[in-house]
């Protein structure tokens, strides 16, 4: 982060980027801000895409998704996935055998999914991909 602090009539103003504000935003439940990170994230991970910098999504052998980096499960790879296929929490949850609130709980990171869970979220992901 990287704010300007602005002193004016002995109070301190802070401007923060469009992007922190909006990531400070996110991390207190704001959904449109949320949105809007995920548009933003989207778009530079396509233009990383464009560049040959990486992949949207890592795939094992067979094309699936794997939700997740070298230290396992990502719930940011996860979410950005599922707002980037339009897929709705409810219908992911379903296809996963979970609730809702628990999917919602587990991508804002209240929640730490166990390995069934997470499997359960790939299968899903996985039928619910679009062309999938």
């Amino acid at each position: 982060m990287n704010p300007q602090i602005i002193t004016t009539d002995g109070e301190e103003l802070v401007v923060l980027p469009r992007r922190d504000y909006d990531v400070l935003l996110a991390r207190l439940g704001d959904e449109e801000a949320e949105d809007r990170m995920t548009v933003r994230l989207v778009d530079e991970s396509r233009r990383r895409i464009a560049r040959g910098e990486e992949g949207f999504v890592q795939a094992d052998a067979s094309g699936r998704p794997v939700l997740g980096g070298p230290d396992g499960f990502d719930v940011i790879v996860l979410h950005s996935m599922r707002k980037a296929w339009k897929i709705s929490q409810r219908e992911l949850a379903e296809a996963a055998g979970i609730t809702q609130g628990y999917l919602s709980d587990i991508e804002a990171q209240r929640k730490t999914p166990t390995a069934d869970v997470v499997t359960a979220l790939v299968r899903a992901m996985d039928r619910l991909r679009p062309n999938g």
